[in-house]
């Protein structure tokens, strides 16, 4: 599988890939709270050291987000697996990188709750690319 990406060679182009980059960050935050908030609270809770959010906490979130946004919003997908495909891999890599990153720092961060927030990110980054994918690609010829 060959998956093309566009880079912005116009402002029409750029703008395009700019909406593209918005609404998957404004997707992933609204299933990031449902899911945090919501769905997986008392599993991370036992797992945090810090009570309140702070930069400090949501930094790494905002980091994984923007460059996920970024990676998702220049693919150009043939096709509906294609599109959740390369969404999925983006995922595994930042989160991967993330979670890495926050059970080498937090000493309660376990390698469950890696795996689990791992998985999240990759069913949450192949889940925007599919949302992406119906809402600029399905039906249009390549």
């Amino acid at each position: 599988m060959l998956t093309q990406l566009i880079f912005s060679e116009t402002v029409q182009n750029a703008l395009k890939g700019t909406l593209r980059a918005l609404i998957s960050t404004a997707f992933m935050i609204v299933v990031g709270i449902v899911w945090y908030m919501f769905i997986a609270r008392k599993f991370y809770e036992k797992y945090l050291t810090y009570p309140k959010l702070s930069f400090r906490s949501i930094f790494p979130l905002i980091l994984a987000i923007g460059f996920i946004a970024s990676a998702i919003s220049v693919q150009l997908p043939k096709s509906l697996g294609e599109a959740v495909i390369y969404g999925s891999l983006v995922g595994l890599v930042v989160y991967g990188v993330l979670n890495l990153v926050v059970l080498s720092v937090y000493k309660k961060w376990s390698w469950i709750t890696a795996l689990v927030d791992t998985l999240y990110g990759i069913i949450v980054t192949g889940l925007a690319s599919l949302f992406l994918y119906f809402i600029f690609f399905r039906g249009k010829k390549k």
